[in-house]
């Protein structure tokens, strides 16, 4: 619906501007920002709001990295993202009863834990359009609206901006945002997810057979029957596990993903990060369901969940890039 008219979106030349409590406001280009930056891969599981996930692997830069070449004054204490605004392009900007442009925002502590990541590709290619070209963030323990896209403007401040939806809904969508499976959306539960594509990884035929004769689906061809199978493998248990802190509840970073166990990076596996405490409602903590395999491939080869000893997450989420990594 939306990727054929993303294709207008003219996504070079881009300028990103950087201003507010910095040193030196500023504009660069896209391109001069990419080239100054470390770029990596990781691959993050993505989580929406409306409780359906993927695992993606994004190619970019520490959202550190960034913040550190803006080089914020010591007093500013959130970063405010702004996305482009140009109606001729997103006719869906021409409804003047939404707070356009879209904003989105983050505590310094936030933006500079070791797992934020602006991301400029995703699959090992360049950012398509519809996912955001040609600079976006990928911030995993929080829900995907936070993930804000097409980003023109970085300003740091000391007042917490309001974001899109958080003006729109604040009841529903908060600034804080963070996945959480105790805290219930106002309209439906978070406690499970739909993995999407994990129907399609049942390629085993009696799999399905018996997925089916276990009453999770009673009629294989009706219209929610890929969802039904999803749930099912998800299970009802939370998906992510959450550790008690001083300030709130967030998640405990040595965890991988939901029914293919999916890792959030290869620095979390390490031990060496945990995503930042905020004002979410504690919880008491949750059982890990398995733990995660590795596979050793070529320490040399690069790529997303590849970890520093040389071994790869293995997972049915990126069976595919596993088999590509070793033809």
């Amino acid at each position: 619906m939306i990727a054929k008219p993303a294709q207008a979106l003219p996504v070079r030349p881009w300028t990103v501007k950087i201003d507010g409590m910095v040193e030196q406001p500023r504009e660069v280009g896209v391109d001069d920002l990419i080239r100054a930056m470390p770029l990596e891969e990781r691959l993050y599981r993505h989580r929406c709001v409306e409780a359906w996930s993927m695992a993606i692997p994004w190619s970019g830069f520490p959202f550190a990295a960034l913040v550190n070449f803006a080089r914020p004054l010591s007093s500013a204490r959130y970063v405010r993202m702004e996305t482009f605004f140009d109606s001729k392009v997103a006719s869906g900007q021409r409804q003047t009863y939404l707070p356009w442009p879209y904003v989105e925002g983050l505590t310094m502590a936030e933006a500079t834990n070791e797992l934020a990541f602006v991301a400029v590709g995703a699959y090992g290619k360049p950012m398509p359009k519809v996912h955001g070209a040609p600079l976006r963030i990928a911030i995993p323990w929080k829900y995907g609206f936070k993930s804000i896209k097409s980003i023109v403007r970085f300003t740091f401040t000391d007042q917490r901006p309001k974001s899109f939806w958080e003006a729109l809904a604040p009841s529903e969508y908060g600034f804080w945002a963070n996945v959480n499976p105790k805290v219930p959306h106002p309209r439906w539960s978070q406690e499970t997810e739909e993995l999407i594509g994990s129907f399609l990884l049942l390629k085993n035929a009696d799999a399905k057979r018996r997925l089916r004769a276990g009453g999770k689906i009673k009629n294989p061809n009706k219209k929610n029957a890929g969802r039904e199978a999803r749930r099912s493998r998800v299970g009802a248990k939370p998906t992510i596990t959450f550790q008690r802190g001083t300030a709130g509840c967030t998640p405990v970073c040595h965890l991988g993903g939901i029914a293919d166990r999916v890792a959030y990076s290869a620095v979390e596996l390490c031990g060496a990060a945990r995503p930042p405490a905020t004002r979410q409602p504690a919880c008491q903590p949750c059982e890990v369901r398995k733990p995660l395999r590795r596979v050793p491939i070529s320490a040399n080869r690069r790529a997303p969940g590849l970890l520093a000893d040389g071994t790869f997450l293995r997972s049915p989420a990126i069976r595919a890039c596993a088999k590509r990594l070793k033809s």
